[in-house]
């Protein structure tokens, strides 16, 4: 998706994301956990879909109607989103 938006469509600046920066909600989970955060709830979503014609077939989508389909899943490899709580801190 960030291929296709970036360097195909120009819709978004070229080089705008940084792989080597993606943080993997594993590690990120242990730091909030470090930090005190509790029952989290992380789901990987997709805007673009899978294959190239899906991709294509989104985008046309987004030009026709301003807005994306999200699909919501467990896999968390591309793309994620989540909830967690800050926990009390005893008095």
């Amino acid at each position: 998706m960030i291929w296709l938006l970036e360097y195909i469509l120009r819709q978004i600046p070229c080089g705008i994301h940084d792989w080597q920066k993606f943080i993997k909600p594993k590690h990120l989970v242990e730091l909030m956990e470090k930090q005190g955060f509790v029952d989290f709830d992380i789901k990987g979503f997709n805007v673009l879909g899978e294959t190239i014609s899906e991709n294509l077939q989104a985008y046309l989508y987004y030009q026709r109607n301003k807005n994306f389909r999200i699909t919501i899943s467990d896999n968390t490899s591309l793309m994620y989103i989540g909830k967690a709580v800050k926990a009390e801190m005893p008095s």
